[in-house]
């Protein structure tokens, strides 16, 4: 992240020890992120929860930076990081939906962190959302398994004589078949609104190969 000097003693086990608001604080700013789909670094949410606040909350890089990352674990739902490396040569992990490349991010100018009271006044914050699972992604090794790449499209029915569950082919087999296209990082990521058009409900599935292992099918869990 951007530089910053000393903790003044204040210690991560601290904070976390003696001030609840704070971890709460951080946490309103990650879920304030997540919630309109934006890239950010453990700094960028140190920014935010001082400026939702109007306090330091406590040093970034000896507290904030590992409440921040603590809290992102497990990852939100459609997120996932990567370690980039910043103009000042510093690297960072940088949290971003799984459809925007880390490329799209732009980097935080560089900040000297202080002891004194950050002024609320510098972005609007967006109303917090609570965010849900959109999507599902199709595991990159079972598409490599039937011959989907980068750039193919992947065709999806009815699983032949159910009525519920998709059935992903490498070709289309009938024209009512609908299409997704399988992304420059090679994975296949289907809305659960789509989802529901053949009978799959709720937040777990379970993704397999087909019978003739030419296939993938998508079942909801109590049928598989």
């Amino acid at each position: 992240m951007c530089n910053d000097d000393g903790n003044n003693g204040t210690t991560f086990q601290d904070v976390v020890a003696g001030r609840a608001d704070v971890k709460q604080n951080v946490q309103d700013a990650i879920n304030t992120m997540v919630g309109v789909d934006r890239l950010f670094t453990a700094w960028d949410v140190t920014v935010l929860a001082r400026q939702n606040t109007g306090k330091v909350l406590g040093n970034h890089t000896g507290v904030l930076k590992h409440i921040i990352h603590e809290l992102m674990e497990p990852l939100p739902d459609d997120y996932e990081k990567t370690l980039i490396t910043l103009t000042s040569g510093e690297q960072a992990f940088l949290y971003h939906p799984i459809d925007k490349l880390p490329s799209d991010y732009h980097l935080c100018d560089d900040f000297q962190d202080v002891d004194d009271n950050i002024q609320d006044n510098i972005i609007s914050i967006p109303q917090k959302t609570v965010r849900k699972s959109t999507r599902i992604s199709v595991p990159k090794g079972l598409l490599t398994q039937v011959g989907l790449k980068s750039g193919d499209n992947a065709y999806l029915s009815l699983i032949a004589g159910s009525e519920s569950g998709v059935e992903i082919f490498t070709q289309r087999a009938i024209v009512e078949q609908s299409s997704a296209k399988i992304d420059q990082e090679g994975r296949l990521r289907l809305r659960v609104s789509q989802l529901k058009d053949y009978g799959l409900v709720g937040d777990e599935f379970d993704i397999s190969l087909g019978l003739n292992g030419k296939s993938i099918t998508i079942k909801n869990i109590k049928d598989a």
